[in-house]
């Protein structure tokens, strides 16, 4: 499943389905199981160390609350990268 981000909604759709729609705005297409399995991977090849997520490369949401779910670090270089993840992190860790 690949989902596809416009600035003012996220759908989820087949990547066929994207390709067809209008393409006037900027998107971008990310498929979230291979996230994963590069993250399976890491974790197999390297044990002892722990990922780090660069906030700043891609603060998209869903990427962010992936990262989380998967135990992974994060390097936030900037107050607005912290602010990113403050809410998921309470929730996360409230739970």
């Amino acid at each position: 499943m690949y989902y596809f981000r416009k600035p003012n909604y996220l759908l989820y759709c087949d990547l066929f389905d994207v390709l067809l729609q209008n393409a006037d705005d900027p998107f971008y297409v990310c498929d979230l199981g291979d996230v994963v399995g590069k993250h399976q991977r890491w974790q197999k090849e390297f044990p002892r160390i722990q990922p780090h997520y660069a906030v700043k490369c891609n603060p998209d949401k869903m990427m962010l609350k992936l990262m989380l779910a998967m135990g992974m670090g994060f390097d936030c270089a900037s107050k607005v990268n912290m602010n990113c993840l403050e809410p998921m992190v309470i929730v996360t860790y409230l739970k």
